[in-house]
């Protein structure tokens, strides 16, 4: 009977410890999952501000547009002007138009206007129709809203409520409050190759395994158009996130490897314990 509950013993142990690597397997799982799905949602988000910018200031989408001839995506993509409502509607149409940065978009962005542009106060909405990257589905809205420029780096605070719908069906949602500071290549307004940004702010959101979490900016994400013209950086380059999913609390480093070249690595690290992810 002795050896009997000692093996008994043993094998609940057993079964305890591979419960518990189970469960350190799928919480990491999760936290990578959640980094890929926050940056997802940040990247579209900024490629929102910038073909905001773009479509009103040179009536063309120049860093996010085709590869040849003036920018225009495949020399397709429709820009049309609404004095009447203040509005501006990019169409990609329906079939998809490829990006220089190697983004598949089609649907429709439409940008409304408040107060002009680049007037302290002045506001801008973004909303979509069936607007797609890369077979992903964007809803919901934007809003921008320039404070002005201080020594030759404009800076705009941002608000964005998005539902990204993944092509396996599972849905994304992210609601953000941002600061994006020009850091770089303001004085250039023909050169976006020389631009560069930081965010700060915080977010929420849904992953798509279904898991709720926070999110807040430590060292402020970095954003550089490009190391090597004409071709377009699509990766964030420098920066940390914290994020809080439950009890559990994990940080990105989107620094790691350097911030000299355009990668898509980042490193998550859980209670001292890194790995890391591609992007």
């Amino acid at each position: 009977m002795k050896k009997i509950f000692i093996s008994l013993l043993a094998l609940t142990i057993l079964f305890s410890s591979c419960k518990k690597a189970e469960e350190v397997v799928d919480d990491i799982q999760k936290d990578k999952t959640m980094a890929n799905d926050n940056h997802m949602a940040e990247d579209e988000a900024d490629d929102l501000s910038v073909i905001s910018d773009e479509a009103y200031s040179y009536g063309e989408l120049k860093s996010r547009g085709g590869s040849g001839g003036s920018g225009i995506m495949g020399d397709t993509v429709k820009i049309i002007r609404s004095k009447t409502d203040s509005t501006i509607t990019i169409d990609f149409g329906t079939n998809g138009i490829v990006g220089k940065n190697g983004k598949i978009r089609k649907g429709k962005i439409i940008i409304k206007f408040s107060g002009g542009y680049k007037v302290i106060g002045s506001a801008i909405s973004q909303s979509f129709d069936n607007y797609y990257v890369n077979g992903r589905k964007i809803e919901g809205t934007r809003s921008i809203t320039y404070k002005g420029d201080t020594s030759g780096m404009p800076k705009w605070t941002i608000q964005s409520d998005l539902t990204i719908t993944k092509t396996d069906g599972k849905k994304v949602t992210w609601s953000s409050t941002r600061i994006r500071i020009m850091t770089a290549g303001s004085s250039t307004p023909l050169n976006w190759y020389d631009d560069e940004y930081t965010v700060t702010g915080s977010a929420n959101g849904t992953t798509s395994n279904g898991d709720t979490y926070t999110m807040t900016i430590g060292k402020p994400l970095f954003f550089k158009m490009s190391f090597a013209p004409p071709t377009v950086c699509k990766f964030i380059i420098d920066g940390t996130l914290t994020y809080t999913r439950g009890s559990r609390t994990a940080s990105l480093d989107y620094g790691y490897g350097g911030i000299t070249s355009c990668d898509n690595q980042a490193e998550l690290n859980y209670n001292g314990t890194k790995s890391v992810i591609t992007l």
